[in-house]
């Protein structure tokens, strides 16, 4: 398992059986099933306190490694033309990145504005991304993906580039770059406590393994035509329509070994720069929607550092 020093999977894995042909399903389904024991909740709790933990950890590492914010607001302030990233980044995900997007002044003249004004007569502009900009977040994903983080942390702090506003977007399917945790984190969690329960040899007769593979494999339509969230998967998965063959993804553990790093990667990164503009990753109600998807009707208690928040 990847990171299995720092993170308790078997905590998950010791509470889920493989059951094939559960006949006390309608119709009967092979799948990982509770073993409804009275720690479950407990312990799934533990394992999400322990993982959005570790993930913060690399996420604080990784921060260390690039300017303050001041430096980086300073360098966005006079930043107003030029490449953000080099032509090698653009040409290895043509599909995202290309010489207009590749321009700051493209990102700022695209970005809508309003003036306001305050009690004392003193005028600011707000500016913002709008769900016409999907194009842009989806280059946001890929510089995620290059490991662009300076980049990405300038572009956080410049005046006339609301990169936050790319965070959420949704025209009924989300599409905005949130969706590099919301695909990650299913296939990072799963596999690994694939690999955990000892499953590794009928892993893929698992409905659980056919539905993530309906979540980042399938060629499905998306609004905006986005879909670089699941191109990442691609890459080890395969692009799938539909094929009475399932990926072994385990089936080369050096490149599963490959693939677990980069999703732990995207993860840590992605928090990065959510946390840069001061809004929260919710990366513990991910891990919760996961370990539900996976134990079933178990009510989790997730404890963090701001309150309570209960998920069922």
């Amino acid at each position: 398992m990847h990171q299995e020093h720092n993170i308790p999977w078997n905590s998950v894995a010791s509470h889920l059986q493989f059951i094939r042909d559960n006949e006390s399903k309608t119709p009967p389904r092979t799948d990982f099933f509770p073993r409804e024991r009275p720690s479950q909740a407990k312990e799934l709790n533990h394992f999400t306190r322990i993982f959005t933990k570790t993930l913060s950890t690399f996420a604080e590492t990784e921060r260390t490694k690039y300017p303050t914010a001041k430096e980086l607001e300073q360098k966005a302030t006079l930043f107003t033309s030029g490449k953000l990233f080099s032509d090698e980044v653009r040409d290895r995900h043509p599909d995202y990145l290309n010489a207009k997007n590749q321009l700051i002044e493209n990102w700022i003249s695209r970005a809508t504005f309003i003036h306001t004004e305050d009690h004392t007569g003193r005028t600011t502009t707000q500016y913002r991304f709008t769900m016409n900009h999907g194009d842009l977040a989806d280059a946001v994903k890929a510089l995620i993906d290059e490991g662009e983080m300076e980049t990405l942390l300038m572009l956080v702090h410049h005046p006339q580039v609301p990169i936050q506003h790319l965070h959420h977007l949704n025209l009924g399917h989300y599409f905005g770059f949130a969706r590099v945790a919301e695909a990650a984190i299913p296939a990072y969690i799963y596999l690994n406590v694939v690999v955990a329960a000892g499953c590794t040899h009928n892993y893929r007769d698992l409905k659980g393994y056919q539905s993530l593979l309906q979540l980042v494999a399938d060629t499905m339509h998306m609004d905006y035509g986005t879909h670089w969230q699941d191109e990442h998967h691609w890459r080890i998965l395969g692009r799938r329509r539909s094929s009475a063959v399932l990926p072994d993804v385990l089936a080369d553990l050096s490149r599963a070994k490959l693939y677990m790093k980069e999703l732990f990667q995207l993860l840590y990164r992605y928090e990065v720069i959510v946390l840069e503009f001061d809004a929260d990753p919710q990366l513990d109600r991910e891990v919760i929607s996961q370990c539900i998807h996976l134990s079933r009707r178990v009510e989790i208690h997730c404890m963090i550092s701001d309150g309570e928040h209960e998920s069922s």
